[in-house]
């Protein structure tokens, strides 16, 4: 035999053809081949956090709008027109909790009733330590902070109006999702970004401008409904766009985008005291959404999947032709995809081949390469027969 010549192939030895390896088609290989996080993903990643930065301040204003605010009652025959939360005679005429004073009583005035506003009543001996409510829900104000408390009297008994708020707020969320789910994978989930940020942005400032406590938990609902899912959908784009490496990164900016459009909402009570005023800065500015419909991308997968539902909502009018032909056609077609996607579903690479799991552990394994010993002997054999 010639130096040159190639050993013979034992027969009882069988080449397996190289197994393509799924991973490699997936989008998480694509974006290590593109690049994990380069500067058009960047761009997107940024404009992603912008309406996360909202969707935090949209979802706690009411913890602003709907607090509660620091009064006493109006001692009438003691109080001017410009007199402060505390005087000397609230030592007298208002009872106190803890240290502050009480907000819906007030001791009572022997001589109120018989008052001809000539006479001063207002001295200690007058007052007894009989408590009586406040009359005609009339109160003095410790600050010049304005909610929907002090706009619309909601105060002492009614005051459970005020939780009733943040109840609306995340009943509005409640419902919001599974509509927020459902537009999402029927537009696209950059659509769902740009109509929930700018249908919440201009309910939130229609909502400023309400004029009675029921059109107020109208449009809260309403607009927590619409907003609801900017945090989830701008989550999974985000986290969606970058390579695997980066990921942790990306989640961990995006929250802190959430928790900076908090503080820019706490910031911006700070200056802002009346309630309608603090609504429309805070959701006047992301009316800028509205640019999203035209320069946000629309999500990888997302249009993926959407390509190939069009090639069936483009064929499927068509289907209804062939009863010219045989009755049963249409039936049978829709019979026949539907049986032929149930058995595909039988060699999907993570499953062929592959007991079915029984308990948690078993399907966390599924597809977990693991050591073979038959591959490291076919690698003996080889080896031995080339030499």
């Amino acid at each position: 035999m010639a130096a040159s010549e190639a050993p013979p192939a034992d027969p009882a030895v069988e080449v397996s053809p190289p197994v393509k390896n799924s991973e490699d088609v997936t989008l998480d290989a694509i974006l290590k081949h593109l690049g994990q996080f380069g500067r058009f993903q960047l761009i997107i990643f940024l404009l992603i956090c912008l309406p996360m930065m909202f969707h935090a301040m949209f979802s706690v204003t009411y913890v602003f709008t709907a607090a509660t605010v620091t009064h006493r009652c109006s001692v009438e025959e003691c109080d001017l027109p410009g007199s402060n939360y505390y005087e000397l005679y609230t030592d007298w005429s208002i009872p106190k909790n803890g240290k502050d004073l009480d907000s819906c009583n007030r001791y009572i005035n022997s001589e109120l009733p018989h008052w001809n506003y000539s006479v001063d009543i207002c001295t200690p001996d007058h007052f007894t330590k009989n408590t009586e409510a406040c009359a005609h829900n009339k109160f003095v104000f410790r600050d010049d902070e304005v909610t929907i408390s002090n706009d619309f009297g909601i105060f002492c008994d009614d005051e459970w109006k005020l939780s009733m708020v943040g109840t609306i707020n995340n009943l509005g969320q409640f419902f919001g999702i599974p509509i927020g789910g459902f537009v999402a994978d029927r537009y696209g989930r950059s659509f769902s970004i740009a109509l929930g940020g700018i249908l919440g942005a201009v309910l939130g400032v229609i909502r400023s401008f309400s004029p009675s406590y029921g059109w107020f938990l109208v449009f809260e609902f309403l607009d927590n409904m619409t907003s609801s899912t900017l945090y989830s959908t701008c989550f999974v784009i985000g986290i969606e766009l970058v390579g695997p490496k980066r990921r942790v990164l990306a989640c961990s900016v995006i929250t802190v985008f959430y928790a900076v459009g908090e503080v820019l909402l706490a910031m911006s009570a700070t200056p802002f005291h009346d309630w309608r005023m603090l609504l429309r800065i805070t959701y006047g500015p992301s009316l800028i959404l509205l640019a999203y419909f035209w320069i946000l991308p629309g999500s990888v997968r997302w249009r993926f999947c959407s390509m190939m539902g069009r090639f069936g909502s483009m064929l499927a009018p068509q289907t209804p032709l062939l009863a010219k032909y045989y009755a049963n056609a249409p039936a049978m077609l829709f019979a026949g995809a539907a049986i032929v996607s149930g058995l595909l579903t039988l060699f999907f690479p993570e499953t062929t081949n592959v007991v079915l799991p029984t308990t948690v552990q078993e399907a966390d394994a599924i597809g977990v390469k693991k050591h073979s010993k038959s591959k490291d002997l076919d690698l003996v054999v080889t080896s031995s027969q080339a030499q």
